[in-house]
């Protein structure tokens, strides 16, 4: 799926049309990037995935469970082939639109995970995008970065400590030239 940034924050809007043997059937999707899964809405169901496409086998984890899916695709088309039977979609409307950057949340978890290691100390002053703590989530490791040049004033967990999905781990100050550029 093209338009996902890595740790940049997008979501994406698609409609797929399910072609079975009785009818066809609409399903819009909402996809959001959670650090290196993603967050899939559909029918008011809240799904996290992570995969990989290699040629025509989809290696899935869903909600923690891990699957290999043959698939056939071509374009906007595509069958996944599971037991049950196999599922032909369409894309017929994928639209891709940024998040609204909320720098707070670059600071909290991106899903439940213990933290590993601070790469920074509390009082040193850090660059955009430095990386400021790493955090290990179902045996990948995710590192939080800074969303600002500011100074680490504080941090709310500990190497080893277990955090939960959206916690709060650490608070950067600004620095005064970017507080001006926050407030603006």
């Amino acid at each position: 799926m093209s338009g996902f940034r890595l740790n940049s924050s997008s979501v994406h809007h698609v409609s797929l049309l399910t072609d079975t043997a009785t009818a066809t059937q609409q399903h819009d999707l909402v996809i959001t990037a959670v650090g290196e899964q993603y967050q899939l809405c559909i029918h008011e169901q809240v799904l996290n995935l992570a995969g990989d496409l290699k040629a025509d086998l989809l290696l899935a984890e869903i909600n923690g469970h891990k699957s290999k899916v043959p698939v056939s695709h071509q374009g906007d088309d595509f069958t996944l082939f599971l037991p049950s039977g196999s599922y032909h979609f369409k894309a017929i409307l994928a639209q891709v639109t940024e998040e609204v950057v909320n720098h707070a949340d670059k600071l909290k978890a991106p899903m439940n995970g213990t933290v590993v290691t601070h790469l920074v100390e509390v009082g040193e002053q850090v660059k955009a995008s430095q990386g400021l703590l790493v955090m290990e989530a179902m045996k990948m490791e995710y590192t939080i970065e800074a969303p600002f040049d500011g100074v680490v004033s504080e941090f709310y967990f500990q190497s080893g400590e277990l955090v939960s999905d959206g916690a709060q781990l650490l608070n950067v100050e600004p620095l005064a030239s970017e507080a001006n550029v926050e407030e603006a």
